[in-house]
């Protein structure tokens, strides 16, 4: 995924936070494989609610987004499908 450019666009201010946030959901389903499951808006969700929740204390959505892909491209991003059939993230 383009984390480099993500981060760029969102620093600069060319690139508002709903995009980077679906861009960056697009690109971890994308990555990990969950196209034919999931849509992009599940990803969103668990975004959102990582925000809303303050699980990294200071972090906006994008920049909750922009964390996440960075984990899922060193590895240390989790996403499972729990009992209920939700994504759980973790990292």
């Amino acid at each position: 995924m383009m984390l480099s450019n993500l981060l760029r666009d969102f620093s600069n201010g060319a690139m508002l936070e709903a995009a980077v946030v679906e861009q960056a959901s697009i690109g971890l389903l994308t990555h990990f494989g969950l196209t034919e499951r999931f849509g992009w808006m599940a990803i969103k969700e668990q975004i959102e609610t990582a925000a809303a929740r303050r699980v990294y204390p200071g972090k906006t959505k994008g920049d909750v987004a922009i964390h996440w892909v960075d984990l899922a491209n060193k590895g240390k991003l989790h996403i499972q499908v729990n009992a209920h059939g939700s994504l759980e993230i973790s990292g």
